[in-house]
């Protein structure tokens, strides 16, 4: 039987040259967020928290991003992700999980997001791809 789109997660794995603890602040202090990801982050910093970003578009339109955490130990984040009127996306409709290694003075991060439909996983997929880029350049200036 033939896993079905939203089965198969979207994986990427960066080396970032920062310790776990710098690394995992990029993912959960919206100050810190702000430096790579979203254009805005609200973020309340507790299991079952919600957490808000922002994206500013180059059309002049604001794409938000809401989520719950559902898991946030210092190697391990979970949330639930989705969009703000996006009805095959919606808010807490997929979920993704951050995993942190130490690896010497740096860190290795995997990201899997699961449950993406597949009108979203090229987009999600490329820019999980440049937003990981941009972490593992501004934590490397830290």
């Amino acid at each position: 039987m033939k896993a079905r789109t939203e089965d198969r997660p979207i994986r990427h794995v960066v080396r970032v040259d920062a310790p776990i603890d710098i690394v995992r602040t990029y993912f959960t202090d919206p100050k810190r967020m702000v430096e790579w990801w979203p254009t805005r982050a609200t973020v309340d910093l507790r299991v079952g928290g919600e957490v808000q970003l922002e994206f500013d578009q180059p059309d002049g339109r604001t794409d938000r991003a809401r989520g719950t955490f559902v898991e946030l130990a210092r190697d391990r984040i979970v949330l639930t992700w989705g969009f703000d009127r996006d009805a095959d996306l919606p808010p807490g409709s997929s979920s993704v999980e951050i995993t942190l290694e130490s690896d010497g003075p740096a860190t290795v991060v995997r990201l899997e997001h699961r449950g993406l439909p597949e009108a979203h996983r090229r987009t999600h997929d490329d820019g999980w791809g440049y937003f990981l880029s941009r972490l593992a350049a501004v934590a490397r200036a830290t």
